[in-house]
């Protein structure tokens, strides 16, 4: 997949001989999109509702922009307008502000944290606007234990 996907989304991987152990609501998405594999499926993280699905064919283009633009668009309306579900448990962060934050490899950004996703996802926002989210495997110690103590003021 390609960083322009990989920025707003997360890719998981499913073998057509398993679409059967999927909630009922994937099911019904990936039935409807027809052709071979791959297929792409864009969905909220609790898998109720489907922002696009798309088939071999429709992706060998590459042009991952204007493929999943109207998809991209769909999951930031849906996240602006609050209706955009999320799975599990989210902690926010009130009146965050603008800190270094370290990875495990030893590069940092300046962010503020913005929430933490079922006690594994950190999500930060530059000050630029674009949002980060990251796993607590890919931070340093010392900023999984910051963003943590945040989460519990």
């Amino acid at each position: 997949m390609s960083k322009e996907v990989l920025g707003w989304s997360q890719a998981v991987a499913v073998d057509p001989s398993e679409v059967l152990a999927l909630p009922a609501s994937v099911r019904a998405v990936v039935k409807g999109k027809v052709g071979v594999t791959p297929k792409v499926f864009v969905m909220n993280p609790s898998l109720s509702e489907s922002f696009g699905a798309y088939n071999h064919e429709e992706l060998l283009g590459k042009n991952w922009s204007a493929i999943f633009k109207d998809a991209k668009a769909g999951v930031r309306s849906a996240m602006s307008e609050g209706t955009f579900i999320q799975a599990g448990k989210v902690v926010k962060i009130a009146d965050a502000k603008i800190e270094k934050w370290q990875s495990a490899a030893g590069s940092a950004i300046e962010a503020k944290l913005v929430a933490i996703e079922d006690d594994a996802t950190f999500v930060f926002e530059t000050a630029a606007g674009k949002t980060i989210r990251t796993t607590a495997d890919k931070l340093s110690e010392e900023s999984v234990t910051r963003a943590k103590a945040l989460a519990t003021e």
